[in-house]
């Protein structure tokens, strides 16, 4: 038997090479081996990677698979149910796919607070999180006779971009909470900019080198003549391509000679001060992020070791995180796919943020709405959505204004009685 789950995420070469795998009786339009896919259209994130949903549907016609509906949620209260029922209205859902609600005699919690700055919100999510772990499930969010007692393993932060989780996981962590961070190498950074940084970083390592170089040239069209950086006529042409590719800030990171000089170097790079001011605060957090890197790098390394390539496979390693832990959960909305918990903040709700503010097309704006779906779609019983309403940039804090998101989770609050 072959089970296939989260198949809405499957990409043309995917689905054909499990067609192949799977055969076909002699004569017939059925597997050789009983497959069954699992998936819920809505929940594609991985469009950017070439998932698309239409490949359960062709699984179906070319192999006369039967279709089963999944019509009533046994898994959520009633006020988590409602909500995903909203977002999946404005994504269009199909009224034949529509859920009946919810089983659950449990109704819920959902909560919404916007906070003075980061540092405040990273505050009151660890306190919330702490309450939480203290005091059990509130009364609302509790089966009968259930005492709400939770796990830490049973909480979870979602933000967008991994940049965003370094408040909350300080909180916690200054709390004397364990945390176990994961997220995906395609939402560590908020920015193009901080994309970039870290893979000119990775060209200095003799083992990223020609990835990391790549990458610049198939994703960003910034090419590096000599990706190991080493004279002067490389960083002229890498120069002129950061101009090209709009992120001239960055060029004093091609002239330095060290990692060490490389996160130094980070504070002469400046976005103009016209720039739109997500794109400011999201560097900022970029930047944080990869000078945390290298202070956790330079703690646990003698200064005679800290090369290129030990600093990023440093990096590689916080990238990937410590999912298998105890503790917290601290996810990116991507990573947590496929994951539930009884209590989950969705933190960092402002515009730009979530949605990202480089999702500009029809299409990018309805990814952002299906990875939003993911996330109100992860807690069971409780789910805090939170936000700051300034952040920090180069240029000192600006205002921020709250994620169009926050408007359909409202609406839902509304109508239910929330």
């Amino acid at each position: 038997m072959v089970l296939i789950d989260e198949a809405q995420n499957l990409t043309a070469q995917q689905y054909q090479l499990i067609a192949a795998l799977i055969g076909r009786r002699p004569g017939a339009n059925s597997p050789q081996v009983s497959t069954t896919l699992l998936g819920d259209p809505n929940q594609l994130v991985t469009g950017f990677a070439g998932g698309d949903s239409r490949q359960m549907e062709l699984f179906a016609s070319g192999f006369a698979a039967t279709q089963v509906i999944l019509s009533r949620n046994f898994r959520s209260s009633r006020r988590m149910a409602c909500l995903e029922e909203a977002v999946a209205k404005r994504l269009g859902r199909n009224e034949s796919r529509r859920t009946n609600g919810a089983a659950s005699a449990v109704v819920g919690v959902i909560d919404i607070h916007d906070l003075a700055d980061e540092g405040r919100e990273g505050e009151f999510v660890a306190e919330w999180v702490t309450q939480l772990l203290s005091e059990g499930l509130p009364p609302e969010a509790r089966t009968s006779g259930e005492t709400g007692h939770l796990e830490p393993e049973e909480i979870a932060v979602l933000a967008r971009h991994a940049a965003s989780l370094g408040g909350v996981s300080d909180a916690l962590v200054k709390r004397g909470h364990e945390v176990a961070v994961s997220h995906n190498g395609d939402d560590l950074t908020c920015t193009a900019a901080g994309k970039v940084a870290l893979l000119l970083m990775r060209c200095r390592s003799d083992r990223h080198r020609m990835e990391a170089a790549s990458e610049l040239s198939r994703s960003f069209r910034i090419k590096l003549t000599d990706p190991l950086g080493a004279g002067d006529s490389v960083a002229v042409a890498s120069a002129e391509s950061l101009r090209a590719a709009d992120i001239e800030h960055l060029v004093p990171l091609l002239c330095v000679d060290s990692p060490e000089g490389f996160v130094g170097a980070l504070d002469e790079c400046r976005p103009p001060g016209r720039a739109r001011d997500e794109l400011l605060s999201g560097w900022a957090a970029d930047r944080v992020l990869l000078e945390q890197a290298w202070t956790e790098f330079a703690d646990v390394t003698p200064m005679s070791e800290r090369s290129w390539t030990r600093f990023a496979l440093h990096f590689d390693r916080m990238a990937r995180g410590r999912d298998l832990g105890a503790g917290i959960r601290l996810l990116t909305v991507h990573k947590a796919q496929a994951r539930e918990f009884k209590a989950v903040a969705v933190i960092a709700m402002n515009a730009g943020q979530f949605p990202d503010f480089r999702a500009t097309t029809v299409e990018q704006e309805t990814a952002e709405l299906q990875t939003f779906y993911v996330a109100a779609t992860r807690p069971s019983r409780v789910l805090l959505l939170t936000r700051a309403r300034q952040r920090p940039t180069t240029y000192g804090n600006r205002p921020t204004d709250p994620s169009p998101f926050l408007q359909i989770v409202q609406r839902s609050m509304n109508e239910h009685g929330t």
